[in-house]
């Protein structure tokens, strides 16, 4: 609990300093998801590594889609990135990935080879359409 407390108060601290861009929580439908939404709301490319957080091929099902609580995907400016590093250091977070310009949305898995290409119109496109529809 108060280690959730430091973390959610260095996190205010961030966002009050103005070194995040955005920021969305992963709750349902877990990690990727909330990549997707992140790609798709400023219409920009994600290329997300999930080597970084020293994921296996055993447990990437768990990593990409895990809905547990407490976890967010945070964007941060190049500008940004040092005085954002230097104020959650020590805290638990991970640098999983880099925003781009090119409207792809790339998993990757650390050395592993393949990955997961789509074009984020294609993701827009399925995220709003019913269920009912696949």
């Amino acid at each position: 609990m108060k280690k959730n407390i430091r973390f959610y108060k260095t996190f205010r601290t961030c966002v009050a300093k103005g070194l995040i861009a955005s920021a969305a929580s992963v709750h349902r439908g877990g990690l990727v998801l909330a990549l997707v939404r992140t790609a798709m709301a400023g219409r920009l490319g994600i290329e997300a590594d999930f080597g970084a957080m020293g994921s296996t091929v055993q447990k990437m099902d768990s990593l990409l889609f895990s809905e547990s609580q407490g976890r967010f995907i945070v964007t941060v400016a190049p500008k940004n990135r040092q005085a954002f590093e230097r104020t959650m250091k020590g805290l638990s977070w991970t640098r999983v990935g880099t925003i781009t310009d090119d409207s792809r949305f790339r998993i990757l898995n650390g050395a592993t080879s393949g990955d997961c290409q789509l074009f984020s119109d294609t993701l827009i496109g399925a995220y709003r359409k019913p269920f009912m529809d696949y």
